[in-house]
């Protein structure tokens, strides 16, 4: 890379550039539909697609207030609402309500979320010109419309927190000198090459709306931490006397080996949620596979060809200054920690499970309109819904009745199956309305597929209508008595949501231990020992089991709303727990092994076990800090965003950098390095003393 480092450089500008230019056109191929193969829901999905020209999840919602002038026309409003939805290709009106002083219908439409959602500017304006300006324009295509710009501000605003507190904490660990800046040049071309990669990803799968703020900040605090520990390690090879070619391959050899392991374990990770049938959660594994991939790839390419450009003026400092002011206090508290360990062990393991406790209380759900910014434009129209009906209506529940032959359906024993389902849906308490009728749109053209709509009085990821969605599977279409060979399938936003919780967590405990067989395997190799990668991956369920009681703390108990004004959630977004427990265990690798991989240099030159560990806990505290402080101001950006989904995510990431880094690898690790002493270091692939064969 030395050698060939304007061949490099030229390469990774390249990338930069296509990825700049990209960044722009992602998010136009962007989709937030939970949908999984497979389920019932789908297949009721796909019947209402191809029988009956609607797709659930480009369905608008239309809701016009009425003024006591206006209540005695609505026949005609009606007339004026039909004739501009029919402006629009594709789009029909259905469920025309009036009721609680408002006219509300849903816009049905043949098309999916993300192509539904570019209709949402063209609907406005039929509504306006059609006299119908009061009309507001809500559901899932409108909602997805309106999100992208504000996930777009929410970016912005949390690189503004992010890179003033990142500068800072490059130059005093590096010192007052401009190399202290090569971090943010390696994030950049880390960034826009990940956001080519998804570009390009976008279009062929799905790709959820999220993966843009995800890709940008957990790209900047990866590649920023990764690039600052060898920048750092540069550095002190170079201060040694060593010369720069010479510094480069002995940092790299070192540091820059911990840091491919580092990314390895987050990549490995991350991949294994691929194992999960839920297009949603694979968009976010394999994107955020990409992000550590591409960062250690700019890592043992463009880190060294920079260094060895900029090594000379560079890294002469600006201004005398005392760059390890802090060094002393690290020395300290090593001393203390392995005088101490005993106490510190026991104390900070204590405090960890006490701070994983209330996520024995944690709730999932696939998605809910209180994690909506009401700031939307779309907002408006739920919240005049929900205020005076419910939010049942965005998003119904669609049941498709299929007999299997042509006119199955309209037979009269079908007629009278349909009925009492129809009824004993109504006497439900959480049912609000169920629309049903012997001709379409409620039958198709054949008479082989029939529907009935049911609207609940609560959104589409609450507990209540989860559990209506039940009801209905388990209990009401059987009490219906069907003629034989029929079939019943529950589809809609509701049932979708039931599916993808049930589908996701069948397979959580799987993915736990395919991660955990993962990460072990690569830690085994990486730390020659058998008993280290175990306690690192038990620590690492009890940081992420810390990071779950905080989102039932800040969210579902209303602390956060209560104190810093975070949206208060019943329930957490079902992707939140996965995806953390995945990066986590990746991330709070990291500093694992820039902590051990010191000790273990330490170690080999000759230090006895416990001297070994103060000296590595010595020489990585302080940038180990800077490096979490850098990775908390990053995902800091997603807690002062307004997706409730991604303020979830920050927190528990951020809560889980900080125990990471403050418990468990400066006080409770080291402790227990120490109390085990050799014995920790013992491996089948060494031989006494835990020397590598």
């Amino acid at each position: 890379m030395v050698r060939r480092r304007l061949t490099v450089l030229g390469i990774w500008l390249l990338l930069l550039f296509g990825g700049a230019a990209s960044a722009s056109r992602l998010p136009s191929l962007l989709s937030d539909s939970v949908t999984v193969p497979g389920t019932p829901s789908a297949t009721a999905d796909s019947i209402l697609e191809a029988n009956f020209g609607q797709n659930p999840n480009g369905t608008f919602t239309i809701v016009l207030p009425l003024s006591r002038a206006t209540r005695s026309h609505t026949p005609a409003l009606s007339r004026r609402l039909r004739a501009a939805v029919s402006k629009i290709s594709g789009a029909h009106v259905t469920d025309l309500q009036v009721a609680a002083g408002l006219l509300y219908a849903n816009m049905t439409t043949p098309f999916d979320l993300q192509h539904a959602a570019e209709l949402t500017p063209s609907l406005r304006r039929s509504l306006r010109r059609g006299g119908l300006a009061g009309a507001e324009v809500t559901g899932a295509p409108a909602i997805q419309h309106d999100i992208l710009p504000v996930l777009a501000g929410d970016l912005r605003r949390g690189e503004l927190i992010a890179l003033p507190i990142l500068i800072i904490m490059l130059f005093l660990v590096m010192g007052p000198r401009p190399m202290a800046l090569l971090p943010l040049a390696v994030a950049g071309a880390t960034v826009y090459t990940s956001l080519l990669c998804v570009f390009v990803l976008a279009h062929a799968t799905l790709v959820v709306s999220y993966v843009p703020n995800l890709v940008e900040l957990i790209g900047l605090g990866v590649s920023v931490d990764y690039s600052l520990l060898v920048a750092r390690r540069f550095r002190e090879e170079t201060d040694l006397g060593q010369a720069a070619e010479q510094a480069i391959v002995s940092c790299m050899r070192t540091t820059g080996r911990a840091a491919i392991v580092s990314g390895g374990v987050v990549a490995a990770s991350l991949t294994a949620i691929l194992i999960l049938p839920v297009p949603f959660i694979q968009s976010l594994g394999v994107t955020g596979v990409i992000v550590p991939v591409v960062a250690v790839l700019a890592l043992v390419t463009l880190q060294p060809a920079l260094l060895s450009l900029v090594s000379g003026w560079a890294s002469r400092p600006l201004w005398p200054a005392q760059i390890d002011a802090f060094r002393g206090m690290w020395d300290r508290l090593g001393a203390f920690v392995i005088r101490r360990r005993f106490y510190v062990f026991p104390i900070g393991l204590l405090l960890l499970i006490g701070a994983a406790a209330p996520a024995g209380d944690l709730s999932l759900t696939a998605g809910s309109t209180s994690g909506i910014p009401a700031s939307l434009t779309a907002s408006a129209g739920l919240k005049t819904l929900e205020d005076r009906v419910g939010a049942g209506p965005i998003a119904p529940i669609q049941i498709e009745i299929d007999s299997g032959k042509s006119g199955g359906v309209t037979t009269k024993a079908a007629s009278r199956a349909t009925l009492r389902l129809a009824n004993e849906i109504l006497n439900d308490p959480e049912s609000f309305l169920v629309a049903i009728g012997p001709k379409a749109p409620y039958v198709d053209s054949s008479g082989r597929y029939r529907r009935e709509i049911v609207v609940g009085h609560h959104d589409f990821g609450a507990p209540q209508t989860g559990a209506l969605v039940r009801r209905i599977r388990n209990k009401l279409i059987p009490a219906a008595r069907f003629p034989s060979g029929f079939a019943v399938w529950v589809g809609g936003a509701p049932a979708e949501a039931v599916d993808f919780v049930n589908r996701t967590y069948a397979y959580f405990p799987v993915l736990a231990l395919l991660i955990s067989a993962i990460s072990y395997v690569i830690l085994l190799f990486a730390f020659r020992s058998a008993l280290l990668p175990l306690l690192a991956l038990i620590l690492d369920a009890v940081s992420a089991g810390a990071a779950y009681g905080s989102l039932v703390v800040v969210f579902q108990l209303g602390v956060g709303h209560r104190w810093f004004g975070l949206y208060h959630a019943s329930a957490i977004e079902a992707w939140i727990p996965i995806f953390l427990l995945a990066i986590l265990f990746g991330l709070s690798m990291d500093y694992q092994i820039f902590l051990v991989s010191r000790v273990r240099e330490a170690k080999d030159h000759g230090e006895t076990p416990a001297s070994a560990v103060a000296t590595g806990l010595a020489r990585t505290g302080g940038v180990i800090s800077a490096a979490a402080v850098i990775m908390v101001s990053a995902f800091a950006g997603f807690v002062m965003g307004q997706i409730g989904g991604l303020q979830e995510f920050g927190v528990g990431v951020a809560v889980a950098i900080i125990l990471d880094v403050t418990l468990i690898r400066l006080l409770v690790l080291p402790s227990l390095l120490a109390i085990l002493g050799q014995a920790i270091w013992w491996s089948p692939f060494s031989g006494p003393g835990g020397e590598a064969v």
